[in-house]
């Protein structure tokens, strides 16, 4: 037979549909059917059971054509074909001898000798036939497939690689130097305006065996190695981020591949593993009194309220603490007062009042400067004048956890012992409640809990993907993520109002905040709630966080004043 008439029913293999990857490139025969014909043909087709040892005896090679091999190997029971350029799949046995595939109408008989020895196959369908010798006994060794080479995105560094063959050490010195105050990298993407090219770079040195970096586009890695530049001490690792993007990153130096997982050896480990500084990048800010690099990438929204704008009074803080007859105990805040604050001047016309979790946070300058972002805020007369609580936490995991003793005392302690005390308005439509991660989940469960005393919510990269027990690292591990926003689709619908902001970045697996925070945003729509929902191309932390605090502010304002 020709190798032109073999190659006319190897065309058959294009027939193959398994995810697209099983392709012939000579022209299909006419009478060729789709795939889906076949499994339906060998749907009718009866299997029988073959003795391994018999498999064994037809395991080889066979030659179609030239250049063209088809391989039978087994695993276990199964007898499994590869043709030349195609998958591995499974053939199935109508006897002994006789085999077929299921996603192509092809089968083939195996042919003996006199003496019963295995010389070929007849490989083909209905009148179509090739017979195939047998060439060899044994199944070729397993390709050993390289590693692929790492492909250098960024255009500066695929100069350096060949300045360096060029002009060695020298080159090293004057890109290093180049590189002084202006990483992490970034460059444009050819013909592209949504994203840049951000490469972090590491200089290392004979001691310098790892390098991960902690920060930027999550990619579901524990950790994010770096490369190194051939047998250079340039440590690399290029990530394509839009180019609106703000956050904090670090690198883990030799840190090991694999940490403990009991909770001892981890906690004897922790003091020397630390996350550095870019060293190369002078822009860092101090999060909760740790020192981070950060990046601000050119269209990163402003923040114009998180600095004190020019002639802009300043309001009064004042920490108090009440007892809670609910939680039995005493609870410490802060209040804040606007600048001129005085209760006789408004009349009718009440302080706004916002309570918000996490009090200590929402003061600090390095995270949220609430206060600074107050003040400017309502002598821009961008919100009305308000009050706001800052609440401290002895156990900010049971409080926030969706607490219903800790929503009580907000609604029936805090809130009033402020309307007691402050001139601040009596109306739910004028109450917000706000926080940031697990804080903003419990704004929106108060929101729920309490609808006759809170009428808005802001909540910042609210961690939705809660369940009762979720942080209970003794109790059950199987809950099912989203336990608020199910409370909130079986609940008839409040008068609330919420400003949402996710980030992004904070997509992690297998529970994706982000994923969470977009399912709470369409239960409450469905609902017909009023959602102002937003996202930014950030993480999980304050420099995201304290615009939109600012932004969520204005916008429940807007909203309540129907402007």
């Amino acid at each position: 037979m020709t190798a032109i008439r073999v190659m006319g029913i190897l065309s058959l293999c294009a027939l193959v549909t398994v995810g697209s990857i099983c392709r012939a490139d000579p022209p299909p025969q006419p009478d060729a059917q789709p795939s889906n014909r076949a499994a339906a043909v060998h749907s009718l087709r009866k299997t029988v059971m073959v003795n391994p040892k018999v498999l064994d005896a037809y395991v080889g090679q066979y030659e179609l054509a030239p250049k063209v091999i088809l391989v039978l190997s087994r695993q276990n029971r199964h007898l499994f074909a590869q043709i030349t350029g195609q998958p591995i799949l499974e053939v199935f046995p109508e006897s002994e001898t006789t085999f077929f595939w299921k996603v192509v109408d092809m089968q083939f008989a195996i042919q003996r000798d006199q003496d019963g020895s295995v010389v070929g196959l007849a490989f083909g369908r209905g009148d179509q036939k090739a017979i195939a010798k047998r060439i060899s006994g044994q199944v070729p060794p397993e390709d050993d497939i390289p590693e692929r080479a790492e492909h250098i995105q960024s255009p500066r560094l695929a100069a350096l690689t060949k300045e360096t063959e060029t002009h060695g050490k020298p080159a090293l010195e004057r890109f290093w130097n180049e590189m002084r105050d202006k990483t992490p990298l970034v460059e444009p993407i050819p013909g592209e305006t949504r994203d840049s090219f951000v490469t972090f770079l590491w200089r290392g040195n004979q001691t310098t065996r790892r390098v991960c970096v902690s920060g930027g586009l999550p990619t579901g890695e524990r950790d994010k190695p770096l490369a190194r530049l051939d047998d250079t001490d340039v440590w690399y690792r290029t990530e394509r981020i839009p180019n609106d993007s703000r956050f904090v990153y670090g690198f883990q130096v030799n840190w090991p591949s694999r940490l403990p997982e009991d909770q001892p050896s981890l906690m004897q480990l922790m003091p020397r593993l630390r996350v550095k500084l870019d060293p190369l990048n002078p822009r860092d800010v101090t999060i909760q009194s740790k020192l981070r690099s950060l990046v601000e990438l050119p269209k990163a929204p402003r923040q114009p309220w998180v600095d004190r704008l020019e002639d802009v009074p300043v309001g009064t803080l004042l920490e108090t603490k009440i007892m809670s007859n609910i939680l039995k105990q005493e609870r410490e805040f802060t209040v804040y007062t606007p600048a001129r604050y005085d209760s006789s001047e408004r009349g009718t016309d009440k302080y706004r009042l916002l309570i918000v979790f996490d009090g200590p946070s929402y003061q600090s300058n390095d995270e949220i400067p609430a206060p600074v972002i107050l003040d400017n805020l309502i002598a821009k007369a961008k919100i009305p004048p308000t009050v706001a609580v800052f609440v401290k936490h002895a156990d900010r995991n049971r409080d926030l956890a969706c607490s219903e003793p800790f929503a009580d005392f907000v609604a029936k302690e805090l809130i009033p012992w402020t309307r007691k005390n402050y001139d601040v308005s009596h109306e739910p439509g004028q109450t917000i409640v706000g926080g940031l991660s697990q804080g903003g989940l419990m704004a929106a469960y108060c929101g729920l809990r309490h609808a006759d005393v809170v009428g808005n919510v802001l909540s910042l990269s609210g961690s939705y993907q809660w369940f009762p027990g979720a942080r209970d690292e003794t109790g059950p591990n199987d809950g099912e993520p989203g336990w608020l926003t199910r409370q909130y689709a079986a609940t008839p619908h409040r008068p609330i109002r919420f400003y949402l902001q996710a980030g992004r970045f904070e997509d992690s697996f297998p529970l994706s905040l982000l994923a969470e925070n977009r399912r709470f945003r369409d239960v409450l729509q469905a609902k017909g709630y009023s959602v102002q929902y937003s996202e930014l191309n950030g993480a999980h932390d304050f420099q995201a966080w304290r615009g939109a605090f600012a932004e969520g502010l204005i916008e429940l304002s807007k909203r309540h004043d129907g402007k």
